[in-house]
């Protein structure tokens, strides 16, 4: 029964190995833009490196005090955390160093082939977080058949991922303020001119601070919502394996709704509309996620005596829920909306006026946010009590895969604009 989502998460990594392969088939430039490339790899590795040394310092001294008081399955699912969240850390930046360079050199013959191109990227580093994800989870399990060696793997990545925000954070905006005052100090110098011997740090930081930062985030996001459905099951029905079962199966079944859905998600050469293929792939892998998960939860359901249409409604909520979040942010993000539109007008007045309605448009959009979120938590419980709720965050797990997507493809897109200029 565990073979299936294992069977998964590998072909997960193997199908994000088919895109990093396809990607480096395409040109990589002159010279100078490799330099620059290679430049941005290294120093955002430097950076990572040594904060990876501080982790490990403290994981050390965390290892023997988990291993005195708690054994070695637990010592053993907390090391695996840390270095699957540190490796897909590395991952990620070596993805989108090697992959913008591919961007910047295509931009030159068409830019939606370039776009493309990013986009592979970002999907690439997605599936190779879910994959890694899923099979952690679904290995230390299979390994152990110890629920505190899987809090244990959650707490190893919830860690690294801390480390990682904090410090990628506070560097990527040192970097970008010390870029912004070595520009205004030269005059007639913009900010990627090659004449700014400090530029290339804005080029870092992106890497840093939303390459980095975000995915460890978010990968120790995905492992501790496995984990904690997993552990809740554990608790409510306790001795019932299908109880635990059933949040990896979810997250199987979501992880292949991705890839399926990423074959009808290609930036194409005469697409105009890049936004309308984001929510184009969130329907398509919300109908089949959909699809999928009644019958995991039919059958999941049948065998622990409980009310499948409560729980199918639960999971609904939860995917209504991720694709209104993603929809609110695209409104209060997007040129065409009023929000920006009036961010805009308030410009052209003065600086209190423009701080004052970017500060109420942001506290209006969180409000809508958390009205949303509180609406699904409380529809959740009422069908299927606490574990409907758990249901409800698993169901939301499809929704990270394409976050994952989008945030690399942002940041891939804007290191090859950075590279263009500068070379």
């Amino acid at each position: 029964m565990f073979y299936v989502p294992i069977i998964v998460s590998i072909f997960a990594i193997i199908f994000a190995l088919f895109l990093i392969k396809e990607i480096n088939k395409s040109p990589s430039g002159s010279k100078e833009m490799t330099h620059i490339s290679q430049a941005i790899r290294e120093e955002a590795m430097v950076f990572l490196k040594r904060e990876y040394v501080v982790i490990a310092i403290f994981s050390v001294f965390l290892f023997f005090i988990l291993f005195a008081l708690l054994g070695f399955k637990v010592v053993l699912g907390f090391l695996i955390g840390a270095l699957f969240s540190g490796l897909i850390g590395l991952l990620g930046i070596v993805i989108s160093t090697k992959t913008n360079l591919k961007v910047a050199q295509a931009s030159k013959q068409d830019i939606c082939y370039a776009l493309g191109i990013s986009f592979k990227g970002g999907l690439a580093i997605a599936f190779l977080a879910a994959g890694i994800g899923l099979f952690s989870v679904s290995g230390v399990y299979l390994l152990t058949k110890n629920i505190q060696a899987l809090i244990a793997l959650g707490f190893g990545c919830s860690l690294v991922s801390i480390f990682t925000c904090l410090g990628g954070v506070i560097y990527a905006k040192s970097a970008d303020i010390g870029a912004g005052l070595a520009g205004e100090q030269k005059k007639d110098i913009q900010k990627r001119n090659p004449k700014n011997s400090v530029v290339i740090l804005d080029l870092i930081r992106d890497n840093i601070g939303n390459c980095a930062s975000v995915i460890t985030d978010l990968f120790g996001t995905y492992v501790v919502i496995m984990v904690a459905t997993m552990a809740l099951g554990n608790l409510i029905f306790p001795g019932q394996a299908i109880a635990i079962l059933i949040p990896i199966y979810l997250a199987a079944c979501a992880l292949l709704s991705s890839i399926i859905a990423s074959f009808f998600t290609r930036i194409k050469n005469r697409s105009k509309n890049i936004i309308s293929i984001f929510y184009k792939g969130i329907l398509i892998t919300g109908v089949l996620t959909a699809f999928s998960f009644f019958w995991v939860l039919k059958a999941g359901t049948f065998f622990l005596n409980l009310s499948f249409v409560n729980f199918y409604l639960s999971f609904l909520t939860g995917l209504i829920v991720a694709s209104g979040l993603f929809l609110i942010t695209g409104y209060y993000s997007s040129e065409k909306h009023c929000p920006v539109f009036s961010i805009a007008r308030a410009s052209k007045t003065e600086h209190t006026i423009n701080i004052i309605d970017g500060l109420s448009t942001g506290i209006q959009s969180i409000g809508l946010r958390i009205i949303l979120v509180f609406t699904g938590i409380f529809f959740s419980f009422w069908l299927g009590g606490i574990y409907g709720i758990s249901i409800c965050v698993v169901s939301t797990l499809f929704l990270i895969l394409l976050v994952i997507a989008i945030n690399s493809y942002g940041l891939i897109t804007g290191n090859a604009s950075g590279i263009v200029e500068m070379s």
